[in-house]
């Protein structure tokens, strides 16, 4: 039995880590089992053995097993947290955050007190010493506690925001990792407030200028990322005010391609958060931004889709002042209907429209010319099979809400001959990209619901099975031709 806890330090983390659910369920009713025999013995030479991380996810197994006395629980808790203070926090060399992760059933048992006086002055001398080293460590560790951080936020915050800046990718994937588990473990709004601005206050210059796109997007995605946080209700919804201001300011002065729509799509998971009405800040900037001379065709569609995630019943109100700037777009894709870009901007335009068309009647009625050209079945500007064939996934997504708003709300406007719209969530049905078949889905499922949305779904799977059938015949043809070649 003394050797038993020195193999199954070997063992137990290849198992744990490996990521095989059978294999670690047959590891722990092993353990279970052992120590309904000899406890003891086994705790006893499991504190004997020198700390290691192999030896940290060995006790945190035991502890997950919940086989352990009430005394040998905190003989262990004890143990493994003098392990991971002396051992693994201090180590001068990257421990993997991989295998960190398995320690979690230690690190839930963890309390407010013993974090505060035995791990945090650890971690932050060794960020100070060497973040570098240290920041994989230290985010695997937070992420697997089971406390409110927000107390922590002035302590740690900045150093986290400070290495999101570093010339080496590996530094700033730990930082950015470790900057996201601080934020998912902060409840309070004004503590979250504290490390969105140290991201941002690094992010617009304030420890030197940053030229490197990449390391811009390692902010940008911190930035984005602390909108998956503890913090609920109207705080969250503050939270999401503010960091829109943030991303305005930062919109105002950013002139490269690729970070103004990764930077858009970051806004864009904040945008989900409002909880009222769109951020004054967003509508004003909003037709200021899409009109400007340097902004790309990819950049456009970037705007519309943050729009898009912003639309819901509550905020379609305050929408009504970008009404003129959509509008425009959805004329330029009339003008320019032979790019598919210009279309695929007007798919996002229109999908926006259709939903704020919902505010009020007069809303409705101010759009008449809108809902003649979307609901035109013979020129069919966005549910032709060209433009069908050559959208990307986003495009899809658009014209399947479009149809869907259509199908669903303004069917009195579609007429008789709803074929183009069933075809359109036929083909994102049957899509390449797992993304938009979701999409189209959870689409039809409104249809669906919808009155008279049971004899639209029949209608829809015919399209369905035609739409299947031109494909066999397509790909019959091609099989036909390869091989009289």
């Amino acid at each position: 039995h003394d050797a038993l806890p020195i193999f199954h330090s070997i063992l137990v983390p290849i198992i744990v880590c490996a990521g095989a659910s059978k294999q670690e369920l047959k590891a722990d009713k092993l353990l279970t089992s052992l120590l309904a025999s000899c406890q003891d013995q086994y705790v006893t030479c499991l504190l004997a053995m020198d700390g290691s991380t192999s030896s940290l996810l060995l006790g945190a197994r035991l502890l997950a097993t919940k086989g352990l006395s009430v005394d040998n629980t905190e003989l262990v808790k004890a143990a493994m947290t003098d392990t991971l203070v002396k051992t693994v926090l201090t180590s001068k060399t990257k421990v993997a955050a991989e295998s960190l992760r398995q320690a979690g059933p230690f690190l839930r048992l963890l309390s407010h007190q013993q974090f505060k006086e035995e791990l945090l002055p650890v971690i932050t001398k060794a960020l100070l010493r060497s973040p570098e080293t240290a920041l994989s460590a230290v985010g695997a560790v937070l992420a697997g506690l089971s406390l409110d951080l927000s107390v922590y936020v002035a302590e740690l915050g900045k150093t986290f925001a400070t290495s999101l800046r570093s010339k080496d990718d590996t530094v700033r994937d730990d930082a950015l990792a470790a900057t996201l588990a601080l934020g998912k473990q902060c409840s309070d709004p004004s503590s979250l407030q504290l490390l969105l601005e140290a991201v941002f206050s690094v992010l617009n210059g304030s420890e030197g200028k940053i030229g490197l796109a990449t390391t811009k997007a390692s902010l940008l995605a911190a930035c984005g990322g602390l909108s998956s946080s503890a913090v609920t209700g109207g705080g969250l919804a503050e939270l999401a005010d503010s960091a829109t201001q943030h991303f305005v300011k930062f919109l105002e002065t950013e002139t490269h391609e690729g970070t103004l729509v990764l930077a858009l799509e970051q806004l864009s998971v904040w945008a989900a958060r409002y909880s009222n009405s769109l951020p004054p800040a967003l509508v004003a900037w909003f037709p200021k931004g899409m009109a400007l001379k340097t902004t790309s065709s990819s950049v456009r569609a970037a705007y519309l889709l943050l729009l898009s995630a912003a639309l819901h019943t509550n905020t379609l109100a305050s929408a009504l002042p970008l009404v003129p700037s959509l509008t425009r777009v959805v004329d330029s894709a009339v003008k320019q209907s032979a790019q598919v870009a210009m279309l695929s901007e007007g798919a996002h335009a229109a999908a926006c429209l259709v939903r704020i068309a919902e505010v009020d009647l007069a809303t409705e009625t101010s759009l008449q010319d809108f809902f003649s050209l979307v609901t035109d079945m013979d020129k069919q500007l966005f549910y032709s099979d060209k433009f069908l064939a050559s959208a990307g996934a986003a495009a899809l997504q658009s014209v399947a809400s479009l149809a869907t708003a259509l199908l669903v709300s303004h069917v009195d406007k579609v007429g008789p001959a709803p074929a183009p719209l069933l075809r359109v969530l036929a083909t994102c049905l049957l899509a390449g990209c797992g993304g938009v078949r979701r999409h189209a889905l959870r689409e039809v499922g409104r249809v669906g619901s919808s009155l008279g949305g049971a004899a639209t779904v029949c209608s829809l799977l015919g399209e369905v099975s035609c739409l299947l059938h031109s494909r066999d015949r397509k790909s019959t043809r091609l099989n036909s031709s390869h091989l009289c070649n």
